[in-house]
């Protein structure tokens, strides 16, 4: 569960290691009362995929996405990356007319964040030949920045450009060091090795979101895809298994009967928006609720509810949609809603299926309320409706 309506970019992205501001899932984070079990589930295998990656094998590279870089105040790019070359390598560069050195991530044996011709250093090598994640986050709203390995925070601090902003329209270079907008290549700070699954976002994701960052997720700037890249030079896409996945157990709740009693153990904040995303299996006719967000003296603060043509409760409120999910498969369901223009959606694996606006505009969701799955609320945890 996440405190702002996620784009529908985000939602693409989101996958069984997704991580919200709000909540994430996790069985310890669940108070299990009643005729539940936990189960495994294989929902996360992932078979390996090929024409992913880049290898980068000489000096004579030029790789750029094929996108327009906005205005920003703030970013994060994360990268995967590997190389067992000793060297100065640049992951990616980003230059604009009147200041080379707008973005970079410089050095991969000791890495450096550089913005607008200012930098803060690291120790972090990552020429060992493994795999490494490096993800970065810089905001101008007190310079903060920070460097992310493999998911865990390396490196932050703060006065990086404090105040600034990265100007738009610029080139993003991977794996080498502009000295002019795709031109100049600062010979000597390029990379050999292998790159993939970058993304870039307008704002610095927290920990617990960069902790969930996979090869899936996607940026509201930039989504990795080998067809928005212009690819020149010695460079050559291949294959990797950075994304396969052991299947993972005891991870899924099956509820097997009507006494059922789960609820997040987690304290749920005021929000003016939301996104809650679930993934759910059954082959029953059944109305059947999702999950509940009950509050003192309103029962239907939030529902995702009837399975077999799913609604959005908002405050006793409801929007419809005819999306059955008593198929037996698994369902990805994504719903999200925004007290600004009261805009709401249903996402269904990923693909958005039912959307609107003018739903409880200005409105705020209470605070401190019970979040409990497979049981509507009559009272705060507790009169469950038999549905």
């Amino acid at each position: 569960m996440w405190s702002r309506a996620l784009s529908a970019a985000d939602i693409a992205g989101v996958d069984c290691s997704s991580a919200g501001d709000v909540f994430t899932w996790s069985i310890s984070g669940l108070d299990l009362r009643g005729d539940v079990d936990i189960v495994c589930t294989d929902i996360c295998e992932r078979e390996p995929s090929c024409e992913n990656a880049i290898e980068f094998s000489s000096r004579t590279t030029d790789v750029a996405v094929q996108i327009d870089v906005p205005q920003l105040s703030a970013l994060t790019m994360c990268i995967w990356a590997k190389s067992d070359v000793d060297q100065d390598g640049t992951l990616v560069s980003y230059a604009v007319s009147n200041q080379d050195n707008e973005i970079i991530f410089y050095n991969t044996k000791a890495l450096e964040m550089w913005i607008k011709d200012s930098h803060k250093n690291t120790n972090l090598n990552i020429n060992d030949g493994e795999w490494h994640l490096v993800c970065g986050t810089w905001s101008s709203s007190g310079g903060s920045w920070a460097f992310y390995d493999n998911g865990i925070i390396y490196a932050s601090g703060t006065d990086l450009r404090s105040g600034s902003t990265i100007t738009a329209g610029g080139a993003l270079v991977f794996a080498q060091d502009q000295d002019s907008v795709r031109g100049h290549y600062h010979s000597g700070h390029d990379f050999i090795g292998t790159i993939a699954y970058f993304s870039m976002w307008s704002r610095a994701l927290s920990a617990a979101e960069i902790a969930g960052v996979d090869c899936s997720s996607g940026g509201d700037v930039f989504t990795w895809s080998i067809g928005d890249l212009d690819l020149r030079g010695d460079v050559e896409i291949v294959c990797t298994d950075i994304c396969e996945r052991e299947p993972s157990c005891e991870n899924a709740i099956e509820f097997s009967g009507t006494t059922t009693d789960v609820a997040v153990k987690t304290h749920v904040p005021q929000l003016p928006a939301f996104t809650m995303c679930i993934m759910a299996k059954s082959n029953r006719n059944q109305v059947g609720t999702l999950v509940s967000y009950a509050v003192p003296g309103q029962a239907n603060e939030i529902i995702l509810y009837r399975v077999g043509a799913m609604e959005l409760w908002i405050k006793n409120d409801h929007r419809n949609t005819k999306l059955n999910i008593n198929d037996g498969e698994w369902h990805l369901m994504c719903s999200t809603w925004s007290s600004n223009g009261g805009s709401w959606a249903f996402y269904n694996n990923g693909i958005i299926y039912a959307s609107g606006t003018g739903f409880k505009t200005g409105s705020t969701i209470t605070a401190g309320g019970a979040l409990v799955f497979a049981q509507e609320q009559d009272a705060v945890r507790g009169r469950y409706d038999a549905w």
